[in-house]
């Protein structure tokens, strides 16, 4: 209940409120609001404090929208936090459990030695048995089955008797998947992540790197240990990739929709498209400890950048790292480091560019819409792209249109 008198705002609540809350120890504290005291006019309304352990929580306008004063990152819906409790975080992301493992960076490389320059954990739907048929054959040769000093994994969901039956006996041919035990959907990727970073951090810390990707992805696996060997310290404390700052979607209709009581704020964190992004075992270690008190959120990419943001981490633009597909490239470009990643292929165009990358003869356009020279729109999980642009890695929000390549549009 709010009263207005004399221009300063009071926030009470009555018994019934209070009770409803009075389990958990939330008490709404009255607090005198004027013009001398607000931090931020256009965003402030009423002001009154919501403290929750410790935790300070300011009202903003428009649909009953959160900001915290106070651990800045965790980002929640505070009636739903009430509701669940402090463990549910750990519940839904944590120790879920394991349908299928592989012991891949157990198996020496063929020098005799266990060193892994880099782990690459593939994002893939349990039904999606052709894709993976396809990348095996393809640029996942160069970890000559897993016993090079490169790795893969696949990651997978459960889906109903008769695919995960596929699923098992796919497994005994190859060793090389990693089922979850969750539903495989879109909105559970964050649980997908969270379960391959444990894994990796648990079963295979010898990895100098790690590479999160998808099972429609285009990967130049030389270029990129390449790009890791010249680029090994600004790429050791960061999380690198195609990234860039975006808005929620509040349209609820949308793949991506996020509602105000989820996620308040105007734009998200620099994140890196979950397409590809990638970082180092320490970095992955990092975000699976302060993971613990981040709140669930559907969007993974969205989610590292907000435990990358609690950490203090930044984000790092790697040339060559595509999120959406680009049309109108010359087949020869895929070999070369101009294309170190690139989504959106289906198994037909990955076995095509994969034959003409053998002889690299083949120069005829794709399609006829984009250049290879002009970067493609970072439009994941926003409405308007803000004018900014990147400085060392970190975006700044100016007059300028945003490029996602460090210089000036």
């Amino acid at each position: 209940m709010i009263r207005v008198s004399s221009g300063n705002v009071k926030v009470e609540h009555y018994q019934k409120q209070y009770q409803r809350i009075k389990d958990y120890k939330t008490v709404l504290q009255p607090r005198i609001v004027n013009s001398k005291n607000l931090v931020n006019r256009r965003k402030l309304e009423t002001g009154y404090k919501l403290t929750n352990k410790g935790r300070k929580i300011r009202r903003v306008r428009g649909r009953g929208r959160v900001l915290l004063d106070q651990h800045g990152n965790s980002l929640l819906n505070v009636n739903r936090y009430i509701a669940l409790g402090k463990n549910e975080n750990d519940k839904i992301l944590h120790n879920l459990g394991l349908l299928l493992e592989s012991n891949v960076c157990a198996r020496k490389n063929n020098k005799d030695s266990r060193k892994i320059d880099l782990l690459l954990l593939i994002f893939s739907a349990a039904s999606a048995r052709k894709n993976r048929a396809v990348l095996r054959k393809t640029w996942l040769t160069y970890t000559n089955h897993n016993t090079n000093n490169i790795r893969y994994l696949f990651l997978l969901g459960k889906s109903n008797e008769s695919v995960n039956n596929e699923v098992k006996h796919e497994h005994s041919l190859y060793q090389d998947i990693l089922q979850g035990d969750f539903n495989d959907t879109y909105h559970n990727l964050t649980m997908k992540t969270i379960t391959g970073l444990e894994w990796a951090v648990a079963s295979c810390n010898q990895t100098q790197f790690l590479l999160k990707t998808d099972d429609d992805v285009w990967m130049n696996i030389p270029f990129i240990l390449q790009r890791i060997k010249t680029n090994y310290g600004p790429l050791t404390f960061t999380l690198g990739g195609k990234c860039g700052v975006g808005q929620p979607h509040r349209t609820p209709h949308s793949k991506y929709y996020v509602p105000y009581d989820i996620y308040p704020y105007e734009y998200y964190p620099p994140y890196c498209s979950g397409t590809g992004y990638l970082t180092t075992i320490t970095v992955a270690t990092k975000i699976i400890n302060i993971s613990k008190s981040i709140p669930f959120f559907p969007l993974e990419d969205i989610y590292v950048a907000l435990c990358l943001k609690k950490l203090g981490i930044s984000v790092q633009n790697i040339q060559g790292f595509y999120n959406s597909r680009e049309n109108n490239i010359p087949l020869c470009y895929f070999k070369t480091n101009k294309v170190l990643m690139m989504h959106s292929f289906n198994s037909e165009e990955l076995d095509k560019i994969w034959i003409y990358n053998q002889t690299c003869s083949y120069t005829k356009r794709v399609a006829s819409n984009t250049r290879i020279n002009k970067p493609p729109p970072f439009h994941v999980h926003r409405n308007v792209r803000p004018r900014g642009m990147v400085i060392n890695g970190k975006y700044r929000l100016q007059g300028r249109p945003l490029r996602m390549d460090k210089r000036r549009h």
